[in-house]
């Protein structure tokens, strides 16, 4: 199984501010196998349900923290399936074995 998390950061005035909102969303992913094929787009396998759901609760908490500035989603788990469009050739092997 696998999910999609993204997620959008606005209204960051300071210089910086975006890269570390973006590193601490990033954190909530660091203990999976996540493969970025776009900018904020994130596929990361999953085994259980529980772990889409810890997920959701991690990024939620970074985004609370920053005031409403961070919009994100998490698609529902999916098996198997496969993915299509113009990518980097490189990016197609890492994007199929986290979807398989």
């Amino acid at each position: 199984m696998h999910i999609i998390v993204s997620w959008d950061i606005t209204n960051q005035p300071e210089p910086g501010a975006w890269n570390m909102w973006n590193e601490r969303m990033k954190e909530v992913l660091k203990p999976y196998a996540w493969v970025r094929p776009l900018g904020t787009v994130y596929v990361v396998p999953i085994q259980y349900e529980f772990e889409r759901q810890t997920i959701n609760t991690g990024l939620t908490r970074v985004s609370n923290q920053a005031a409403g500035s961070i919009h994100f989603m998490v698609s529902p788990a999916m098996a198997g399936g496969q993915y299509v469009g113009v990518l980097p050739q490189n990016l197609w092997p890492e994007l199929n074995k986290r979807s398989a």
